[in-house]
């Protein structure tokens, strides 16, 4: 199964995702990363804007209720899953603790 984060950076308390799977399920369920992109428009033309903000992204400290700091823990956990069910992620995003729920999809 998968996640559909492609990028993380290991801290203390947690793991900040630095990238998403564009549609993939971490993405579907709302996560963010360090790259934020803003929408606009000027007349007729719309435009994309990506910049790179650490202070946009999600910090995973739990899956399931275990707590992760390395990547490879996330990922052992992920692997004891199969593809359509659901892991919920406790993030800490903007200085609040919230739970998010990811359905989990096929591997390539």
């Amino acid at each position: 199964p998968t996640i559909g984060i492609t990028r993380v950076y290991e801290q203390e308390s947690g793991i900040l995702v630095v990238t998403l799977v564009p549609g993939g399920p971490a993405d579907q369920a709302g996560l963010r990363g360090f790259v934020r992109i803003q929408r606009f428009r000027r007349g007729n033309e719309y435009f994309e804007q990506r910049t790179m903000d650490p202070s946009n992204a999600d910090l995973i400290t739990a899956v399931d209720g275990q707590p992760v700091t390395t990547a490879d823990a996330l990922l052992g956990i992920i692997e004891t899953k199969t593809p359509g069910t659901s892991v919920d992620l406790t993030v800490l995003r903007d200085g609040q603790v919230r739970e998010i729920s990811v359905r989990l999809g096929q591997s390539d």
